[in-house]
């Protein structure tokens, strides 16, 4: 069981955490951006890409018998009305099979009203007191009668945590998303792929280890870059690589990522962005592997996970605590004292990786923008397409070029 708030716009999102945690269900808070992410554990905050009705197409694709929808938007209500889901009004009207065709009916009817009078004003009314219990009651209604119609349980044995106590809270651990993460397929196991958090795993341990291991992965692909700097060109070095992950796509990811249909977007201008910042950033950290010690290449360009939280600020309106804030300052600190502007051992090559760092961030920013409606696969699929073409184009243009010679 689940609740799904159209939150975009939606006047009971407060009302509806309260009886969710009252019935131990998880309540799903999706909108475009801009709301302050929930501590209960039971909230998920999904942010979906800004676009047409992308919100609705969410829920929609999810919401099924077992479900409880709030929403104002009339088409989507239908949509979930007739997938099996309970659906409420803001004001706690339910709508049901047998009243959506003439709620439908009414809202077409204003829609001409409005058009042909376009002075004509809304008849809409303030929230009183009265509207939200009676808002509250009918939602503690729809989520018996979805207890009774759904397959799958509410969560028991979980425990509302006491923000002045310091215990844990006991039974299931779930995660409390900020952003899209991963890859999750619908209900029915068809439609488009979204990304939502917690979805792989509600696991921080795990995630942390996936990290390590993809950093431990990119590490060893650094000393590979740095070995072979002195033979072949950085094109080269870059169109193998990319060959070889196209070869590992087509014959691993793609069969178990939905097969063909990996490749199709709908935000193609997008994907070229992030590849040309991915090609970017990969060429000058290259180019700083190939002039650099590589632990001293390596070093300043890990400051990117500091520039990612600082365009998270920028472009995303995420919050940034103060505790990360100091962290952020010591980390750059750190860069400058390797780097050592303004003295004799400082090197112009320095600045490759540190230009590397900021461009890999905004790689990353763009990928949570659109990793609402695009897979992992896909994304995966478009930056291998963009290194082969940048570096094959290069190849055909000089040939057979040399970017840098050994290492100092």
């Amino acid at each position: 069981m689940a609740i799904y708030v159209d939150a975009d716009a939606c006047p009971v999102k407060a009302e509806a955490e309260r009886v969710g945690t009252r019935h131990k269900t998880r309540i799903f808070i999706v909108s475009n951006g801009g709301l302050r992410p929930s501590p209960n554990p039971l909230v998920e905050n999904v942010i979906v890409p800004e676009g047409p009705d992308v919100a609705d197409m969410w829920i929609a694709d999810r919401a099924g018998p077992g479900d409880v929808v709030v929403t104002g938007d009339i088409p989507l209500a239908a949509k979930c009305v007739e997938a099996g889901a309970e659906v409420l009004k803001h004001n706690g009207e339910p709508l049901t099979a047998a009243n959506i065709g003439n709620v439908l009916a009414t809202r077409d009817l204003m829609a001409d009203l409005r058009a042909a009078d376009p002075f004509r004003q809304g008849g809409g009314k303030g929230r009183s007191q009265a509207a939200r219990s009676r808002f509250l009651a009918a939602l503690e209604q729809a989520l018996r009668r979805a207890a009774r119609a759904g397959s799958i349980p509410a969560l028991s044995g979980w425990k509302y945590p006491n923000p002045r106590r310091t215990e844990k809270p006991t039974g299931p651990t779930l995660y409390n998303p900020v952003r899209l993460a991963f890859p999750r397929a619908s209900r029915s196991g068809g439609g488009r792929i979204f990304m939502t958090s917690a979805s792989i795993s509600n696991s921080n341990l795990k995630g942390a280890l996936c990290a390590t291991v993809a950093a431990m992965c990119f590490s060893l692909n650094d000393v590979g870059i740095k070995f072979l700097s002195d033979t072949y060109a950085l094109h080269q070095i870059v169109f193998y690589r990319s060959l070889i992950g196209i070869l590992t796509f087509a014959l691993i990811i793609m069969p178990i990522s939905g097969g063909f249909k990996t490749m199709r977007t709908r935000l193609l201008h997008w994907h070229l962005a992030r590849g040309l910042c991915v090609v970017a950033a990969n060429s000058f950290l290259f180019l700083g592997l190939a002039s650099l010690p590589i632990a001293d290449a390596v070093a300043i360009f890990f400051v990117s996970p500091l520039v990612i939280a600082v365009f998270s600020v920028i472009f995303l309106g995420e919050h940034v605590g103060p505790r990360r804030w100091a962290a952020i300052a010591i980390g750059l600190l750190g860069v400058l004292i390797m780097v050592k502007p303004g003295t004799s051992a400082f090197q112009i090559a320095a600045i490759l990786p540190a230009i590397s760092a900021a461009l890999y961030a905004l790689m990353h920013i763009i990928a949570r923008r659109i990793g609402g409606t695009e897979s992992a696969g896909t994304m995966t699929f478009w930056i291998l397409v963009s290194f082969m073409t940048v570096s094959a184009t290069v190849g055909l243009a000089i040939g057979d070029g040399r970017y840098a010679s050994g290492a100092p």
